[in-house]
């Protein structure tokens, strides 16, 4: 059973995410895969998940969060933080149960675009903190954004599409702890290795994005809250950065072409 959490800020998509995910799983009405797939909880945030706030799956119960257990104390649950690797007794209790095998490991989707002003990297590694295996997805491949998850250490991108096959045996990897090269993870490597794709950072991709969808540098230097200056410092090393990937990136135009080819920028307006 691959248990799995899902983060992410579209209601539309969260309200059928069961039905997509368990394509495959036995009795679903599709050709079984092998695998099954348990949506366990979904949650807007990456902080929603592991406050609480999340809501469990569709017809499933709420689930506590993976390094936590209960227990009983005068007749109320309260939370037994017991880790990922708990140390058994050494002296076992003849009526204590028969150890059970250990599950694979909770997996967290999580959407790589979410509107909460956090990074890509800080939400997967609060995630991975909190005993998470990573698997992200977007509609938009960046490759920024992909390579930042992947050095936080999320083990695996998938692009969301109508088949969930490829997202399954990705969330089966995570579960066993393994890396998975989807389909689209694989064509986003081929094409950073065919024109040269920059790492760039999280504050100079979003001076980027902003800039490229028409504001002034004033404008995205208020957005990100630092001097004006600073601003422009960013977008300098943004130019060479691309400059040394051999790709023009001087002017405001050319910038705004670099942001649309990667998927630093998917729509001509600032969101």
């Amino acid at each position: 059973m691959i248990r799995v959490a899902v983060v992410d800020d579209d209601e539309i998509l969260l309200h059928g995410i069961e039905a997509w995910l368990c394509q495959g799983n036995p009795n679903s009405g599709g050709a079984p895969d092998g695998l099954e797939v348990q949506v366990v909880a979904t949650a807007k945030s990456v902080l929603d998940l592991l406050s609480g706030a999340s809501r469990p799956g569709p017809g499933l119960p709420s689930a506590p969060p993976p390094n936590y257990s209960f227990h009983r104390n005068n007749g109320v649950d309260r939370p037994l933080n017991v880790g990922r690797a708990s140390v058994p007794s050494m002296r076992p209790s003849p009526y204590t149960e028969e150890p059970t095998p250990r599950a694979a490991a909770p997996v967290a989707l999580m959407d790589l675009r979410l509107r909460d002003g956090r990074r890509v990297a800080e939400n997967v590694q609060a995630l991975i903190k909190a005993g998470y295996a990573v698997v992200t997805c977007s509609t938009i491949d960046d490759a920024g954004f992909v390579h930042e998850a992947g050095r936080a250490g999320a083990l695996s991108y998938v692009r969301k599409s109508r088949e969930a096959g490829d997202m399954r045996q990705a969330l089966a990897a995570a579960a066993r702890g393994e890396r998975y090269v989807s389909q689209s993870h694989a064509a986003l490597i081929q094409r950073a290795r065919s024109y040269g794709v920059p790492e760039l950072s999280g504050q100079e991709r979003e001076a980027l994005r902003l800039y490229a969808s028409g504001l002034t540098m004033s404008s995205v230097a208020r957005r990100l809250n630092v001097k004006q200056g600073t601003a422009k410092s960013y977008l300098d090393r943004v130019r060479d950065k691309y400059e040394q990937a051999g790709r023009a990136a001087r002017t405001k135009l050319e910038l705004r072409d670099r942001a649309v080819e990667d998927g630093v920028l998917s729509t001509p307006r600032p969101e």
